[in-house]
């Protein structure tokens, strides 16, 4: 596992054995429409918007297969849940099931998006992949970013490219995050690929789904937050708050988590466990914060970390002055083995941009 996905998942890794694996009729091009709406989704019943025989249908051909929402153990006597990854027994009780007449588990951290008790099955696609069109030139974004905004891009956009990796951006607020990752989502949406833009606050997805709808026109672009009134959708693009991860699997080639450092990601073990999930197993998982917490900003070469090298930028916009004696303090903190000055318009300040290689 990665360095960073190491510290989410401190205690114990995540098992997601119980996702099937998809079934030979994946070539299948007659279920596309099914598939832009339901591949990499983990949803309840009442959540798929269908008709029973059509449901059935797709059971019946295994293009959708049922997984067991609540697993238990030691004889009853502790419980996971699969939707969220609560494994929590204080966050489990009992309730009347009407319709099986008897008492079943349920599971209280997720019950805001919908009671899964044990009876409840989870609906998991297993057809075809959806089939997104391959633009030659998709971002209209017009902008130029400064040098030191092209440095961090330019690291977003090789890490894109590749598969299984992770990348930790640590920029000031207001150094132009969203536009720095223009040049690696163009990359991504070239190559066909699935990207999810996470947030932890409704009000910020909100605000990015224009602008990225303007910088890429021609690409299917979605919003889900509280309240949001298609939750279904069969965008190429989709920008959520973090909670929303929880109704998908193995959905996304490229995922980025904004505020990786903030409330609630941070506190809430059950939203790295979604995040996790709702990427393919050799997706790319880009981290953005501004303030990286202690863990974070750990030297990721170390005797327990199971990467070789990977990128850590610290960014400093224009709109940040630092004092030149500053200098030999950052260099010592953070232990490089080399800095650059970019000089600034005084003679005693300078901005700065750190990199760690």
């Amino acid at each position: 596992m990665n360095f960073y996905k190491q510290l989410f998942f401190s205690k114990s890794t995540p098992d997601f054995s119980f996702l099937p694996s998809p079934s030979p009729n994946t070539s299948d091009e007659n279920h596309q429409d099914h598939a832009r709406k339901l591949a990499g989704k983990l949803l309840l019943r009442d959540e798929i918007v269908l008709p029973d025989h059509e449901l059935q249908l797709l059971l019946d051909e295994h293009n959708i297969q049922k997984i067991k929402s609540i697993a238990s153990y030691f004889n009853g006597k502790r419980h996971h849940c699969r939707r969220c990854g609560n494994s929590a027994q204080h966050l489990f009780a009992s309730i009347p099931c009407m319709r099986c007449d008897t008492t079943h588990i349920y599971c209280r951290n997720c019950i805001e998006m919908g009671r899964v008790m044990a009876c409840t099955a989870l609906y998991f696609w297993t057809g075809p992949e959806p089939v997104y069109q391959e633009q030659e030139d998709p971002c209209a974004w017009e902008g130029e970013l400064t040098p030191t905004q092209t440095k961090a891009a330019t690291e977003i956009e090789k890490t894109i490219t590749k598969s299984n990796e992770e990348l930790l951006v640590w920029a000031v607020c207001g150094a132009g995050k969203t536009e720095m990752l223009f040049p690696g989502i163009t990359t991504a949406i070239k190559q066909g690929k699935r990207i999810c833009l996470a947030t932890p606050r409704a009000d910020v997805v909100r605000e990015l789904l224009p602008r990225f709808q303007l910088a890429f026109p021609n690409t299917t672009t979605a919003a889900l937050y509280g309240g949001v009134e298609d939750k279904q959708p069969d965008a190429q693009f989709i920008i959520a708050t973090t909670h929303q991860l929880l109704r998908y699997a193995h959905a996304f080639d490229v995922i980025i988590i904004d505020e990786v450092d903030a409330f609630p990601f941070h506190a809430d073990p059950s939203l790295p466990y979604v995040a996790e999930r709702s990427a393919k197993p050799n997706a790319t998982t880009i981290y953005l914060t501004a303030t990286p917490r202690k863990a974070l900003k750990n030297d990721p070469n170390n005797k327990n970390s199971e990467l070789s090298l990977f990128p850590f930028a610290f960014m400093v916009s224009h709109y940040l002055f630092l004092n030149y004696n500053l200098l030999s303090r950052c260099k010592r903190h953070f232990k490089l083995t080399s800095y650059q000055v970019l000089f600034g318009n005084g003679s005693s300040n300078v901005r700065i941009l750190l990199d760690k290689y």
